[in-house]
């Protein structure tokens, strides 16, 4: 039986452990949906080094106080205390007003999980309007299709069909066919992305 951890947004397996090391991928994931989520509050170098952070093994620690973080200084010997209860750290970026690159790394770790749900529902969402937008276009275009066959069949058999009424159905049917294609590509673009988690 798994035993739960309450976490301050959600409800994790034993096995979630926030300051343990995650995959690149999963780092850059939780990256991009920081900054969906907001954007502009943090520049593109201190995310990208945040995200290194995030997949260094033995960079985050738990620190001595509730919801305290200790994060590896990368460049000298010893540690910086993110506190996420005053929203601080003690690194020189963060003193000197900037949100740094060690919040970052823990917020984003600790919270990315719970941004990854409803973007993967958006997600899911998108893929299943384009399989439907897609779908509505090819009826419309096997509609056109089917009225230039009865056009073009009608004039076969000797029935009074004027020019101009096929050449608008070719044009209805051109016109469809592009527009079925410029769907279908929306289509397999979504659902070809892939997410880490």
């Amino acid at each position: 039986m798994t035993t739960l951890t309450t976490h301050p947004t959600t409800t994790w397996g034993s096995g979630w452990n926030p300051v343990s090391a995650i995959k690149p991928a999963l780092a850059d994931y939780f990256v991009r949906l920081f900054q969906v989520r907001y954007p502009g509050a943090a520049d593109q170098a201190r995310l990208d080094k945040a995200a290194q952070i995030m997949a260094l093994a033995g960079a985050c620690k738990r620190g001595d106080q509730p919801n305290t973080y200790l994060v590896k200084a990368g460049s000298r010997a010893g540690w910086y205390t993110v506190d996420l209860n005053t929203h601080t750290c003690t690194c020189p970026d963060a003193r000197a007003g900037n949100l740094c690159k060690h919040r970052l790394s823990i917020g984003c770790k600790l919270y990315g999980p719970d941004w990854a749900v409803p973007a993967q529902r958006a997600h899911a969402r998108a893929v299943t309007d384009a399989y439907a937008d897609l779908g509505k276009a090819l009826d419309q275009l096997a509609d056109a299709a089917t009225t230039l066959q009865d056009l073009a069949h009608r004039q076969e058999s000797g029935h009074l069909v004027s020019e101009s009424s096929i050449e608008s159905a070719r044009a209805e049917s051109a016109h469809l066919a592009d527009i079925v294609e410029g769907l279908e590509r929306r289509y397999n673009t979504l659902r070809d992305t892939q997410y880490p988690v």
